[in-house]
């Protein structure tokens, strides 16, 4: 991250953090979200999450079921949910590599 994180953002990924007790699963969808999403749109998103209570295990659970344990897939749905899109299109060249 090359610059400051605001007060509000880090309030978002805290409530989203809901004191999970497997830091590695969280910290690297954050560490993601944070580097990859654009900025103009992250708080939007960070929101939508919240709103949607997926926080804690529930937003583990939303990354591993609902986006197929994939960073990209996750970028994918949180954009359609910020844009109010119903389908983005799918990534067809490239795969997402998570252990």
């Amino acid at each position: 991250m090359s610059y400051p994180l605001s007060q509000a953002r880090r309030k978002l990924f805290l409530t989203i953090w809901a004191g999970h007790a497997d830091t590695h699963s969280i910290t690297t969808r954050f560490h993601y979200l944070d580097c990859h999403f654009p900025p103009a749109k992250l708080d939007a998103a960070l929101s939508w999450l919240v709103r949607n209570r997926l926080t804690g295990q529930r937003f583990v659970e939303f990354v591993r079921h609902d986006c197929h344990n994939s960073n990209l897939e996750m970028h994918r749905k949180l954009l359609e949910k910020v844009d109010n899109q119903t389908d983005y299109i799918r990534i067809r060249y490239g795969k997402d590599f998570v252990g």
